[in-house]
């Protein structure tokens, strides 16, 4: 089993705790108690503990708080427990407290909706939640974007190609964006077709490229030296990410003590990062150094960032097991399937376990 890298949000993040959105849903509470039980459920969201999570929203259901707020809540809770006849649920019992003006909540609420249909294995009925969003709000590029993924997955490939041209119109420049669409396209086999997106903005859009945006195209096209040369460009000039692709793009040559180094030179310098600290571990397993793979990885899980925390926590268990030491790697893999229960490849790991002593 190998190291798994941080990749792209190609699905819809399972998070509520933006500092937005905390301010915009605790401003209706006006008992005490009620922002305590939210406070404590959403701490305990944070922290993947979602069963606790909901035994504080039924507190401040109780306690009078909206219940419009509460059982979004609770769906989302649901979806990150895997439990998605719930999250369907209480999602949808949420909307069904809606006023007759739709609001940006129920946009909100939807999106987290079809993302529970399709985690159930019904695509479709996530397609038309998506589709009713954008007839809703036909300049919203998360759902175009959403619904090219759902379409894909009904192997409705030109449907899903004009979804994606739409998105990437709505957002002209979001390289961001470019270079997540074309992991999916890889994802469901349409690897050429996610060159020729690459190939064309390039070429389109020349003039506008930057250094950074240049050297991760050309990383997605496989052209790792070209690429290593535009990144050590952008970083030099202090662009944020440049490390992180450029360290990438000397790992895909196997050059790992250079990529460690890489990655080291910016930990010095710029601080602290769960992002890089989890590819030097990746680098550090490559060469045979498993104490300071091990130890990369803590550093990476003691900063509490909660975007890194499942994929050092799954690394944490790789690592462990290129020990030996099966008795940690088995308690690691219960807590993290406790905690991500739908990762196919964790309960794969956890049924070899088995087998070690």
């Amino acid at each position: 089993m190998t190291l798994r890298t941080f990749g792209t949000k190609k699905r819809l993040v399972l998070t509520i705790l933006t500092a937005g959105t905390i301010a915009m849903l605790t401003g209706g509470c006006g008992k005490n108690a009620q922002v305590s039980d939210l406070q404590a459920a959403r701490d305990a969201v944070t922290g993947l503990e979602y069963e606790t999570a909901l035994a504080s929203y039924e507190k401040a259901l109780e306690g009078g708080a909206d219940p419009r707020e509460i059982y979004r809540e609770e769906g989302i809770a649901y979806l990150g427990l895997a439990d998605y006849a719930h999250a369907v649920e209480y999602l949808e019992k949420s909307l069904s407290l809606s006023s007759f003006l739709v609001d940006d909540l129920d946009v909100d609420v939807n999106f987290y909706l079809a993302t529970a249909y399709e985690k159930m294995g019904d695509p479709a009925k996530a397609e038309e939640i998506y589709s009713a969003i954008i007839r809703l709000d036909p300049k919203n590029a998360e759902a175009y974007y959403q619904r090219a993924i759902v379409r894909l997955e009904q192997n409705s490939f030109s449907a899903a190609k004009a979804d994606f041209d739409q998105s990437l119109s709505l957002t002209p420049g979001n390289y961001d964006r470019l270079i997540d669409m074309v992991e999916i396209l890889e994802e469901y086999g349409y690897e050429d077709e996610g060159y020729i997106y690459l190939q064309t903005a390039l070429t389109q859009g020349a003039k506008d490229l930057t250094d950074y945006d240049r050297g991760r195209i050309y990383f997605c096209l496989g052209e790792f030296e070209t690429a290593r040369t535009y990144l050590e460009t952008a970083r030099d000039a202090k662009v944020d990410g440049a490390t992180y692709y450029l360290g990438k793009s000397w790992e895909a040559l196997g050059e790992y003590n250079y990529a460690a180094s890489v990655y080291q030179t910016y930990l010095q310098e710029k601080g602290e990062s769960a992002l890089i600290y989890n590819e030097l571990a990746i680098c550090e397993l490559q060469l045979g150094e498993y104490n300071a793979a091990r130890e990369a990885v803590e550093r990476g899980l003691a900063l509490g960032d909660t975007t890194m925390a499942r994929t050092l926590q799954f690394n944490r268990i790789v690592i462990y097991e290129y020990q030996s030491d099966f008795a940690t790697a088995k308690e690691l893999v219960a807590a993290y399937l406790k905690a991500y229960p739908d990762d196919e490849q964790a309960k794969r790991e956890a049924e070899f376990l088995k087998t070690r002593s």
